[in-house]
């Protein structure tokens, strides 16, 4: 189960212990999002927009990592967006509310912790509707997911123990027909040892890798 100190903060050391999901949103995920409302900060934005020169205006205090995965979804404009460990959907509502053209999809562990997250931080019904319910970490869970040419994750992988990191690094290969991002705290697993184990170096390679964000490009 999720541990945490006197002031409610979780535990650094106790990551990746695939416990407290069906109670992950009431426990941890709502003191996050409390968190950054008291300083300001949205999750779902309403008012930014993409410029005519195809730059994002942010007319929203939205968290730098949003920020900086619609700016890249920007530059490389895939047709089509599936989040692995989605949440709430809000990821998914930001680049929607930007590029509507994009297909968006997302798969998280638990439908009940799913609807939670999307109404504390304010995802509209109709990106809720795309989220389905997988179990990420299974082997061959990618089969019942479709062909995606953007796959990301956000924070997941550092909750999972290091097998189920694995597994669900294998799932995100195969779901992915160009792009997989990862937003981590890359100090929780070894990530290179995770990225060879998965297979995810024989049909992809790391175009960037920084600041806590990998992005991988399938070879051509």
């Amino acid at each position: 189960m999720l541990r945490y100190d006197d002031n409610g903060k979780k535990l650094i050391d106790d990551f990746a212990t695939d416990g407290g999901w069906e109670t992950y949103s009431r426990d941890f995920y709502s003191r996050e999002i409390a968190d950054a409302l008291g300083r300001g900060q949205v999750f779902a934005a309403v008012n930014s927009k993409v410029l005519e020169d195809g730059t994002i205006k942010w007319n929203d205090p939205v968290h730098f990592h949003i920020k900086w995965l619609c700016e890249h979804i920007g530059r490389v404009r895939p047709t089509s967006v599936f989040e692995c460990g989605c949440g709430g959907g809000q990821n998914l509502h930001n680049i929607g509310l930007l590029f509507p053209g994009i297909e968006l999809g997302g798969a998280d562990l638990v439908e009940n912790q799913i609807r939670a997250s999307a109404a504390l931080v304010g995802t509209p019904q109709g990106i809720v509707d795309l989220l389905q319910v997988a179990d990420l970490s299974a082997p061959g869970a990618w089969r019942e997911l479709g062909r995606w040419e953007y796959v990301f994750t956000n924070a997941v992988l550092m909750h999972l123990a290091y097998d189920r990191a694995r597994e669900f690094l294998t799932n995100m290969a195969h779901l992915s027909s160009k792009w997989i991002r990862i937003t981590e705290d890359l100090g929780q697993h070894d990530f290179p040892a995770l990225f060879r184990e998965s297979g995810v170096f024989d049909e992809f390679e790391i175009v960037e890798n920084n600041n806590g964000v990998c992005i991988l490009r399938r070879i051509e």
